[in-house]
């Protein structure tokens, strides 16, 4: 019996070994790793057919000249036979953030890293992206070592170096592939095409500027007490940008056998909108804004928040010309939020905005955010009937919301916001598909911190009740076992690409959660992570592969996924710096209490603010309890409030400069003070 499990053994080794090559399965002690259930993207910025890489430095290339008529997937995935499924190996980006995907693992005495990444190059007028790829063997024994990396023959070869790498040396063995051609139908380069058009290293160089330029036109994180939250921010804002088709945005990458999605709906196109003018990228902008869907197949809270980009970019740039040239699109979609309003009481109308059917407080959220985001861009263009008008519209909008969820509250005896208007959790989800999924207005609704940065009215127990909601969340997942700061996941998935988002609403609470952004974003690094940097949107439970750290064990939607990866990015800022629409500055108030201990500093520069103007804060501890604030660049155009988290509970003694505001728990300074 045991000479059979032997046998079987061999036979079922020599035919995973053989899919590896291939790039469809990885092994993991006697386990098959299913290579689609993780993935990073490589590529450049907007072309048509990201490309796809995994764990074991093969990728999944889409160009049609490789397309196997016959085969189980239509996509072609290359490799290389170097790669020998090993126990442990480490998967990184290059540099930290950059978009070349580094595999290393350790064989023969020797560490081996396939690196991969995608470079423009034009041929006879004509742009493609290949993709470049090093296998590099580093010998690190006593003697010498001869190994092949054994290319897919899609390959072509740059190189023609030893496979013998002597004691202490490294070789390098460099190859190219064409993956895309920006959607056009132009004829292919060969390989001798692609042998002339420059090695790894000159194409590596090419691709580090121009990601490099494109990184420094946003917000600067120059230190950070946790610095793989910068190279997440760096390395996100390129994944967004490699996904786009030209300047069409999207939410992924097709993956093998056709998951993930590229495409994308209306509140993933507003919601990665705002993130991009937020943290200062104008490229295309006001195409991005001419596209923004208006009407036909969509999400309702995408159409009620439409105006919620065009006022972002009409505060940072201070564009009046072509915002007051298409105000007749905003009235449109800001008047379409008052003919929703037939739910209940004059709330929203029921919508599938959740994915289910039901009167969502998210979507009342949206709706004030539509409705404050459109009475900005009135009151600067003057168009004081229709300031007056949203107003109004925001106010009633408001004081039904507020009357009817208290009567919910109140016959529930609920302690939490409910995400049904008219129903507790229980009643609205399944307690046990959703796992710990409770905070969809927090994630989608937008109101509760942006519509704080819109100077909005604010009030009622959605307000009110922000910290005690959490406190019920964490209660629950707590119950689940889940990690700190996973706050939730749904229709069975151990927790979401959306992660950060579900913890937007914290930065405006009472102060408990003020940091939980931060941390959320810490648990996705530490926990949740499907590729370098890379998340599903549903995120399974941990799983075992040979990648070193705790990772899922696969997900559903996609992975990357650009709109999970807005909402990160956008709170990562917003709890450093964010500007309010009158042009005060917050800066501070979503900062970890343990980034203000002695010897920490958070530098952060670039930062849009109105007029199209930049700024720079930095905030250093040092120690016995005093904290020191500088600014740099522009100046804004009203006060800064600094308000830390660390500040709650009157807790500033006293302050060199300005006054401390004691409701506010902040230190308040003119914007013509330096540091403070």
């Amino acid at each position: 019996m045991k000479k059979v499990k032997k046998l079987l053994a061999l036979v079922l080794s020599i035919v995973i070994f053989s899919l590896a090559l291939s790039g469809g399965v990885t092994v993991f002690g006697e386990k098959q790793i299913e290579q689609k259930n993780y993935g990073a993207v490589i590529g450049w910025d907007g072309d048509k057919n990201g490309v796809l890489t995994y764990m074991d430095g093969s990728i999944i290339n889409r160009a049609d000249k490789f397309y196997e008529k016959n085969a189980q997937n239509k996509y072609k995935i290359i490799g290389f036979g170097v790669y020998n499924n090993p126990k442990t190996l480490k998967w990184y980006n290059e540099e930290g953030y950059l978009p070349c995907i580094v595999t290393e693992f350790d064989r023969d005495n020797c560490t081996v890293k396939i690196k991969n990444f995608g470079d423009k190059i034009t041929i006879g007028g004509n742009d493609f992206v290949v993709i470049y790829s090093r296998v590099s063997i580093k010998n690190n024994g006593k003697s010498a070592v001869t190994i092949d990396p054994k290319p897919a023959k899609e390959f072509a070869a740059l190189s023609k170096n030893s496979l013998t790498v002597e004691p202490g040396k490294t070789v390098n063995h460099d190859f190219a592939v064409v993956a895309d051609r920006f959607g056009k139908k132009y004829a292919w380069p060969g390989d001798a095409d692609l042998i002339k058009a420059g090695s790894w290293d000159t194409h590596y160089k090419n691709m580090k500027s121009y990601w490099d330029k494109r990184l420094s036109e946003i917000v600067q994180f120059n230190k950070l007490p946790d610095e793989r939250l910068i190279n997440a921010f760096k390395s996100g804002f390129i994944t967004i940008n490699i996904i786009k088709d030209g300047e069409a945005l999207h939410v992924g990458e097709i993956n093998i056998d056709a998951d993930g999605y590229d495409n994308i709906y209306n509140h993933d196109q507003v919601g990665i909108t705002a993130m991009l003018f937020t943290i200062g990228d104008y490229t295309n902008a006001q195409r991005k804004l001419s596209v923004l869907k208006m009407n036909g197949g969509g999400y309702d809270d995408g159409f009620w928040k439409y105006t919620w980009p065009w006022a972002i970019y009409l505060l940072k740039t201070g564009d009046r010309e072509f915002v007051k040239k298409n105000l007749p699109k905003l009235k449109m979609m800001a008047h379409s939020i008052a003919d929703g309003r037939t739910g209940p009481g004059g709330i929203m109308k029921e919508t599938w905005d959740l994915d289910r059917t039901g009167n969502w407080t998210m979507d009342n959220w949206s709706g004030l955010m539509g409705l404050l985001a459109y009475k900005y861009a009135c009151t600067e263009l003057g168009e004081k009937s229709e300031a007056a008008w949203a107003d109004k519209e925001y106010n009633s909008l408001l004081e039904s919301m507020n009357t009817v969820i208290s009567k919910t509250i109140k016959d529930y005896k609920l302690d939490y916001i409910p995400q049904h208007m008219l129903k507790p959790d229980n009643d609205a989800f399944s307690h046990e598909n959703d796992k710990g999924f409770t905070v969809g207005p927090f994630l989608m609704g937008r109101w509760a911190w942006d519509g704080y940065l819109f100077n909005g009215v604010q009030n009622g127990p959605t307000i009110d009740m922000i910290d005690a909601t959490y406190d019920n969340l964490f209660e629950y997942t707590k119950e689940l076992n889940f990690p700190p700061h996973n706050l939730g996941g749904f229709a069975g998935h151990f927790s979401n690409t959306y992660n950060v988002g579900s913890a937007g609403a914290a930065i405006r609470g009472a102060g408990k959660y003020r940091a939980e952004a931060i941390y959320a974003y810490q648990f996705m690094i530490d926990y949740t992570q499907s590729g370098p940097f890379s998340w599903w949107e549903g995120i399974r439970d941990p799983g075992e592969s040979p990648w070193e750290g705790t990772h899922p064990g696969g997900g559903a939607g996609s992975c990357p996924h650009a709109w999970g990866q807005s909402f990160a990015s956008k709170l990562l800022v917003d709890s450093v710096i964010a500007e309010k629409i009158d042009g005060k500055v917050i800066v501070g108030r979503g900062i970890p209490v343990e980034w203000i201990r002695k010897g920490k500093v958070i530098d952060v520069s670039n930062y849009p603010i109105s007029g199209n103007k930049r700024m720079g804060v930095k905030i250093e501890s040092l120690g016995n309890n005093q904290v020191k604030l500088t600014l740099s660049g522009d100046t804004p155009k009203g006060d800064i409030i600094f308000n830390l988290p660390v500040f709650l509970g009157g807790n500033i003694k006293t302050t060199t400069a300005g006054k401390v505001d004691k409701a506010e728990n902040a230190v308040v300074i003119t914007s013509k003070t330096k540091s403070v």
